[in-house]
């Protein structure tokens, strides 16, 4: 089930990537803790992914309504959410 929070905190069903291969790769951010957050109608990009630090400082990927190779695209959103380098319990130090 593909859910998304709203700002008060109730869990809704988020809307499905008319393409497959982007609908499954969006699956596979979810399953690793990213948060999909659908754009408004009159946003040219039909979404994003955010991970998990979620804030001005963590990684995202803007999601493409109608990409020229939907392939490519889905193979760069699973490349961004296996190289974030914010994942939870990773520190930087060198100790």
């Amino acid at each position: 089930m593909f859910t998304i929070s709203t700002s008060n905190g109730a869990r809704v069903k988020r809307p499905r990537h008319l393409n497959k291969e982007i609908e499954s790769a969006l699956a596979y951010a979810e399953e690793h803790g990213w948060r999909v957050v659908k754009s408004s109608a009159k946003a040219k990009p039909w979404g994003q992914i955010l991970c998990e630090l979620a804030d001005r400082s963590g990684c995202r990927l803007s999601i493409h309504s109608t990409p020229r190779v939907p392939e490519h695209h889905a193979a760069k959103i699973r490349k961004t959410v296996d190289n974030c380098s914010c994942k939870k319990g990773e520190d930087d130090d060198d100790t």
